[in-house]
């Protein structure tokens, strides 16, 4: 009985420090693929109880690579595999999920750079405006984007001021060509201003309510109907806001197409995390 009992135990200890040692070496993958320490065990540790392959592992390191060698740091990416570990997401899902994301933040690597080319892009200022184009990205094309972000150097703050009220505005039915016209022409209002107005916008009430405030920032724009190719919202406070928006609008019909959307559908279409979250094709 106790030569049994001794058995059982040496087997656990066995087991355990083979998984000890399984786990030491994921997360020796992730180090050498560039996550923090912090990072590398974190996401070793949830991986192991979702119970992925080697060969994830070996996949996952590979993306991370790729993102570090253009400057972005690879936790930005851990952060979304995390995610999707904590949701259950299937292996083969989340890792075309990360290839998007990635995908992605190179893109948006590449326009934060273009508006601060010195900046690093480990700092708070420029990870706010990565974030904010990767969610501007869902309801815009990145030709649409860069009609708004991508004429000169902007500061930080203002690319992320700017992108963050064309993500707001088309979620909340603006049409796409609005948003570009609109804020293309907003680029010299102060960061302070470009915020406060995007407060008010979203915090108000009614869709009437939110098509005040966008006839305030068109006029703060200095939009005007004699602008070649511009013509101001006719927005009124007793008109309904969805025929304020026109045509291009989300859910109306219109020349810019289903959604208002320019050209081809913006990326995050396909498999992906949560509602809105990583998704499209692959890299």
């Amino acid at each position: 009985m106790n030569r049994t009992h001794a058995l059982i135990g040496f087997a656990l200890i066995l087991a355990s420090g083979l998984a000890c040692a399984q786990n030491s070496s994921s997360a020796g993958i992730f180090l050498r693929a560039g996550l923090p320490p912090a990072s590398a065990a974190r996401l070793t540790r949830w991986g192991a109880r979702a119970h992925l392959a080697k060969a994830t592992y070996q996949t996952w390191a590979r993306i991370f690579r790729a993102v570090k060698r253009e400057g972005v740091p690879p936790a930005l990416l851990a952060s979304r595999a995390f995610e999707g570990l904590l949701k259950g997401v299937p292996q083969a899902r989340l890792t075309a999920a990360l290839r998007v994301t990635a995908h992605n933040l190179l893109w948006g690597a590449r326009l934060v750079r273009q508006n601060a080319p010195r900046a690093s892009l480990a700092t708070p200022q420029a990870q706010a405006a990565l974030n904010a184009l990767i969610i501007a990205r869902r309801t815009l094309t990145a030709s649409g984007i860069k009609t708004i972000a991508g004429h000169g150097p902007l500061p930080l703050s203002r690319l992320t001021a700017l992108v963050t009220m064309a993500a707001d505005a088309r979620d909340a039915g603006v049409g796409a060509d609005q948003v570009m016209n609109v804020l293309r022409h907003a680029r010299h209002l102060r960061t302070a201003v470009l915020a406060h107005e995007n407060t008010r916008f979203v915090e108000a009430a009614s869709r009437r309510a939110r098509a005040a405030v966008w006839e305030d920032l068109t006029h703060l724009a200095g939009i005007h109907p004699s602008v070649p190719g511009i013509s101001r919202p006719p927005v009124g406070i007793h008109q309904d806001f969805g025929a304020v928006m026109g045509p291009g609008a989300i859910g109306a019909p219109g020349p810019m197409g289903a959604g208002g959307a320019m050209g081809s559908a913006p990326m995050g279409a396909g498999p992906g995390i949560g509602g809105g979250g990583m998704g499209g094709p692959g890299m």
